[in-house]
């Protein structure tokens, strides 16, 4: 630790005391700071979560247009997926009933050229864990919201688990990133509304955490022919850089991070939000 000792006189003796640099300071004030930081969310939810704490921030900002309903690839397909299990939890947060219906119906249908909730002769409870749109359905007509994310947060993770089972781990991990992907893209539109240093970290560690680790799986570490794969695995290092550029004191670069965020999400532009972007994506 950096510091100077000065000789001072304390009850007639004369001793010398360390007086702390301006930098070293500087070092103990972030370190306390880092201290109570946010904790890195787990699930989607509490990313969005994350902004209500200060705010009550109009969800239906962040609409996007109906889902497609078919893709170049299962990755894509897979994406997309996971961007609407985090759509539909926006919509629990803006507490729109009928929202939560469309979006619920988008979903199934999505899901099933991935071969999940196609129903068989036997029950699966597979299945069932998975397709829960009569109870969301039910959540949404009783104003249950709480319950609501609970159902869908369920169902992701019946998804995931079921594409593991059937040798697709990278559809399943992809089904993840998709809906942390498009959790992170709305908290960097919010954040270009009004940037708050606390939020931008956040964001950070989500994206170090939950976009970032993909360099250790197969997704990050082995060539890529399918188009999806490749387009993500080429977005990986720019988003390093400018998150370590962050790290560094700069303050986060949030119209670079949204453009990577929405090339990493979407293979096409003409899916949008309702809202009209402040940064140039093209």
């Amino acid at each position: 630790m950096e510091a100077i000792f000065m000789p001072q006189t304390v009850r007639g003796f004369r001793a010398w005391f360390p007086v702390f640099t301006l930098t070293t300071l500087l070092a103990l004030t972030t370190e306390a700071s880092r201290s109570k930081a946010t904790p890195i969310p787990d699930v989607p939810s509490a990313l969005l979560q994350s902004l209500t704490k200060e705010s009550r921030p109009d969800w239906t900002l962040l609409y996007r247009d109906p889902a497609p309903t078919s893709f170049p690839s299962r990755a894509q397909n897979a994406l997309t997926l996971g961007s609407l299990y985090c759509d539909e939890l926006l919509a629990s947060l803006a507490e729109d009933a009928q929202q939560v219906k469309n979006l619920t119906r988008d979903l199934v249908a999505v899901a099933k050229p991935l071969g999940l909730g196609t129903p068989s002769p036997q029950k699966d409870p597979q299945v069932e864990r998975f397709d829960r749109s009569k109870s969301l359905g039910d959540c949404a007509d009783r104003k249950d919201w709480e319950g609501l994310r609970k159902e869908l947060e369920a169902s992701q993770a019946a998804a995931e688990e079921m594409l593991r089972q059937h040798e697709d781990r990278n559809l399943a991990e992809l089904v993840s990133l998709g809906a942390w992907l498009r959790a992170q893209q709305v908290l960097t539109w919010f954040l270009l509304q009004n940037y708050q240093p606390e939020t931008a970290a956040l964001l950070r560690d989500s994206i170090q955490k939950h976009v970032l680790g993909l360099r250790n799986s197969d997704i990050g570490k082995r060539p890529q022919e399918d188009v999806t794969l490749a387009r993500i695995q080429t977005r990986l290092p720019e988003l390093e850089t400018l998150l370590s550029e962050a790290q560094e004191g700069a303050a986060l670069d949030t119209c670079k991070v949204l453009k990577i965020l929405s090339a990493m999400l979407d293979s096409a532009p003409a899916r949008k939000s309702l809202t009209p972007n402040p940064c140039k994506l093209d």
